[in-house]
């Protein structure tokens, strides 16, 4: 990219000797130092500099293909980055790349750089990675390197005769803590189409409302950009007019500029704040201003249907259209009355349970909010069967919306309401319920109570609606100051976890003998998830348990995560590392949900101490040693195995 000349008018009266400034030779590896350290996130530096030295490589090159990331994994902690240019020799390696500042890119817009220091920028993440050129026919193998004083170096490990595609790809360790996955995806989503391949698939490209061919509003980032060479920087300042819409959809502008019109600081993590910067901001604001209206009444009227016009109606509207708009010639509703003056409309939340939280009567709806539409329905009233009967068939229909509206007839105006949504309330009528299992002494349960259904705390449940299936009861009400109505009761989370759909009932303690009589079945919570504890905690296998202790003791035994069990010759000890290394995170995230009822029992543990026969390691603190000393371990515990065996 043409760097911005900066071109200052400076008269100056002084007189004397004059004395240009310069870098002290000496200061080199300091200086070399603090340009690599220039950026505040390393990993998005990472992603950042490679592939946009990639992408630049193939503009060079005049190549019409996508340059190939790789985000690592598991098997292969690397990010890679791999492009099919002109390639690098070690000349160029020497010349160039080794170089900072050096940049062949400072008079072109065609391409993105033109720094001359990103492409050492691995550094400030990782000590060291490597660069693979091919060129000529000719594979070049580079180690890049931070040395102690901070600088950079370059070792050319080999060179030899290759069939691959000329192009340089670049390797770079990963830590076991990453987010490469998350952030490259959420940087190549502002490439176009057919210029990268992440994980050899093209990423999701950045959607929303387009204004322009190079405007777009778009809730897919959390602040306005302006992407310049595919790579998108915060809108200068805070961009707070740049944002638009309500308190829970915030659209913010993406501004996508031509190379060059634009400036950024060197670590190109921000707009620099320029003559021609500020010019190009403010001539996208009045282009936004002047196409955003147009663009939004297109929105609209070019909707395909009237349901997607209503919902593109109000969505324009919160992003600043003022104008009624019409739609193939019919003025859009922004609300739905009942077609009869003396009905109304009953409006059901399906996530509440019961009359007092879980349904309203009203005589108006806004037209843009996703109701699904129950017509048929004879009453101003919703009853706790009737509620069972909804879920049911809801569950069969397979609907997750939260509000279903009944009413006797749909609005006049319903013909704006998406077809797919509308109902008969016949269907949810026929519905059959399984039957209650009845109580033991023939009587019905009579009473109501406060529970939690599904998690959802609800009071004065008829007594007779409760489920018997999945019901469990703790001591505690309101009255009593126990857990009364919000507050929940020990144990409620980790029995959701179990039985999502648990009723879990509330009693004072002069209720509980009555509510025992009526419901026989039902579990006290306590007792439940003891038992259940109980269970889990028997049921762990030696080897995890075992690899549960190594990991709460880490003082003792986090050193043998540390070794290969392939270079340890005692088999005791072979089989510890082996276990060390064991994934646990199931029986961990266990432990945390069963803390609260059982602890692990570590003396059913029978394994031997792997250090037992190794008394300077049990001295030792391991988990401090380096590699170098790492290898001296292997020595000392062969050598004390070795001298055992032979007695």
């Amino acid at each position: 990219m043409k760097v911005e000349a900066r071109i200052l008018d400076v008269t100056s009266t002084l007189e004397g000797e004059k004395v240009g400034m310069s870098i002290d030779e000496g200061a080199l590896s300091h200086i070399m130092s603090v340009l690599t350290d220039l950026y505040s996130d390393p990993e998005l530096a990472v992603i950042r500099e490679y592939s946009t030295n990639a992408f630049d490589a193939h503009r060079d090159a005049k190549l019409d293909r996508p340059i190939e990331v790789t985000t690592p994994n598991k098997l292969s902690p690397f990010f890679k980055v791999r492009d099919f240019g002109e390639g690098l020799n070690a000349g160029d390696i020497r010349d160039i790349y080794s170089r900072y500042g050096a940049s062949t890119k400072r008079e072109s817009n065609d391409v993105v750089g033109m720094l001359g220091l990103g492409c050492k920028s691995a550094l400030t993440y990782t000590d060291q990675f490597t660069v693979v050129g091919y060129k000529n026919g000719i594979c070049t193998q580079v180690v890049v390197s931070r040395d102690e004083n901070g600088s950079g170096s370059m070792t050319i490990l080999d060179q030899f005769m290759s069939d691959e595609e000329s192009g340089v790809e670049i390797v770079i360790p990963v830590k076991s803590y990453n987010d490469f996955e998350e952030k490259a995806a959420d940087f190549f989503k502002f490439w176009e189409v057919g210029t990268v391949l992440v994980n050899g698939e093209t990423p999701d490209p950045i959607d929303g409302i387009w204004i322009t061919n190079d405007l777009l509003l778009t809730v897919e980032t959390d602040e306005p950009k302006v992407v310049m060479g595919n790579v998108a920087y915060p809108w200068l300042g805070n961009g707070e007019s740049m944002r638009f819409g309500y308190s829970q959809t915030r659209y913010n502008l993406v501004a996508f500029v031509g190379i060059g019109d634009v400036s950024f600081v060197p670590s190109r993590e921000a707009l620099a704040e320029t003559k021609k910067t500020r010019e190009t901001l403010i001539a996208l604001k009045e282009t936004f201003e002047i196409e955003r209206v147009p663009a939004l009444t297109k929105l609209v009227t070019d909707s395909p249907t009237r349901h997607e016009a209503i919902d593109s109606y109000f969505k324009a509207r919160a992003l600043g259209l003022r104008e009624d708009v019409v739609w193939n010639g019919e003025v859009i509703p922004t609300k739905f009355v009942p077609a009869k003056i003396d009905t109304v409309f009953v409006n059901v939340e399906s996530n509440s349970y019961y009359r007092t939280k879980g349904w309203t009567k009203t005589v108006e709806l806004p037209s843009n909010v996703e109701h699904v539409w129950i017509k048929g329905y004879d009453s101003d009233k919703f009853t706790p069967t009737k509620r069972e009967k909804l879920n049911q068939w809801k569950a069969k229909k397979n609907l997750e919306s939260k509000y279903f509206i009944f009413c006797g007839e749909l609005p006049d105006n319903h013909q704006w309401i998406d077809k797919s949504k509308i109902y008969d309330y016949a269907e949810i009528k026929a519905e059959v319920l399984p039957k209650k299992a009845a109580v033991t002494d023939g009587s019905r349960p009579t009473g109501s109570y406060d529970a939690f259904v599904g998690g959802v705390s609800s009071r004065g449940i008829p007594a007779d609606d409760l489920s018997r299936i999945e019901l469990f009861w703790v001591h505690g009400s309101s009255g009593s100051g126990g857990y009364g109505y919000h507050p929940t009761p020990h144990g409620l989370s980790e029995i959701l976890k179990l039985h999502p759909n648990a009723t879990v009932v509330t009693l004072g303690a002069n209720r509980i003998a009555k509510f025992e009589r009526d419901f026989p079945t039902a579990w006290n919570l306590g007792t439940y998830l003891r038992t259940k504890a109980t269970e889990w905690e028997s049921n762990i296998s030696d080897a995890d348990r075992l690899a549960w202790l190594m990991h709460e003791d880490r003082d003792t035994y986090g050193f043998l995560k540390k070794l290969d069990p392939k270079l340890v010759n005692d088999p005791v000890l072979k089989k510890a590392i082996n276990i060390s290394k064991r994934d646990i995170k199931k029986l961990l995230d266990e432990e945390v949900m069963w803390s609260g009822f059982i602890c692990i029992d570590r003396d059913k543990l029978k394994s031997p101490d792997p250090f037992e026969n190794y008394r300077l390691a049990a001295k030792l603190y391991l988990t401090n040693l380096e590699d170098c000393d790492i290898s001296e371990m292997y020595v000392y515990f062969n050598a004390v195995y070795e001298t055992a065996k032979k007695g």
